[in-house]
Parts: C-alpha cells; structure tokens; sequence
C-alpha cells in the first residue's frame, strides 16, 4: 500500500504542479492580451484550452482522493478484521494448549490405571476369571449401583454373624 500511496501523492504533486504552471500561463496569456489585441482570438483558444486542462486535472485530483479515502476506510476495515481474527486466533492456540496439558494428564493416568490393573490382575488371579461380570447390572460387579459403603456394612455384618455362628 505505501508505494500506491507514494504514487498517488506523487501524482496529486505533479497535478498540483500543472495546476500552478496553468494558472501561470493563463496570467501570462491575459498580459499578453492586453499588449497585444491583435493576438486575441489565438490567446483566448489557449486559454480556453488550458481552462480544460485545469478541469480535467481537478477533477482528477477529486477522484485520487476520493480513491484514498475509500482505500483508507478499506484498510481500517480490514486491520479490524485482522485484529479480530488475531484475537481469535490467541484464544485458540490458548485453547489448544490447555487441552493438550489435559490429554497428556489423561494419557499418563491412562498408563497408570494400566499399570495398576496389571499389577492388579498379577496380584489377584480372580479378577480375570470375573471380568465378564464387571459391569453387569444389578451383577455383583456393578461398580455403578453399588454403595461401597453399604456393602462394608453388609460385610461387617457377615463376618459378625460368621464369626457367632464359629464362637457357638
């Protein structure tokens, strides 16, 4: 955009340039008319000529700088754009950051919830031969419905009435 900008400024200079240049002619005109009555009729062609020249050259300096103020409006636009789509950007590379900690935390207590269920599993043979059941509703491995706390009362209990039941 700068060497657009830097054209359009040296464009407006040179314009403002034949502008002045114009207007010194049209002076030099209008003294040689006085001196010189004859010469009116070709005098007064050249100036009606440079009166255009001048004319289309304002109107050109009009456009140019209609052009850079629709061209500065668009350019505002568009860094909002960018500062809005920056913004966003931030906030999802943020985003993505967390949830790359929160899938790393997951994947190492992953490992170790395999760790321990191998270490389970070795330790306690049993767990194999009852995985089918786990899970099951209503099942005696429905770690879901099952207060952990109620059945250690209920187990409390059994041992209570067992160990009556070995005393007597």
């Amino acid at each position: 955009m700068d060497s657009v900008s830097q054209q359009i400024k040296f464009e407006a200079e040179s314009l403002k340039k034949d502008l002045e240049n114009a207007n010194e002619s049209l002076e030099l005109a209008q003294t040689s008319l006085n001196k010189a009555s004859a010469e009116e009729v070709d005098l007064q062609i050249q100036v009606g000529q440079r009166k255009l020249a001048y004319d289309e050259a304002k109107q050109a300096l009009s456009n140019v700088e209609q052009m850079i103020t629709t061209l500065s409006s668009t350019i505002k636009e568009l860094t909002t754009e960018k500062n809005r789509i920056a913004k966003k950007t931030e906030v999802a590379t943020i985003d993505i950051k967390k949830l790359s900690v929160k899938v790393e935390s997951f994947e190492s207590g992953k490992l170790n919830a395999e760790r321990v269920i191998s270490s389970l599993r070795k330790k306690y043979e049993w767990i194999e031969s009852e995985r089918h059941s786990f899970g099951v509703v209503g099942g005696d491995y429905d770690f879901e419905n099952i207060d952990p706390s109620e059945m250690g009362a209920k187990l409390k209990k059994l041992k209570e009435e067992q160990s009556s039941l070995v005393s007597g």
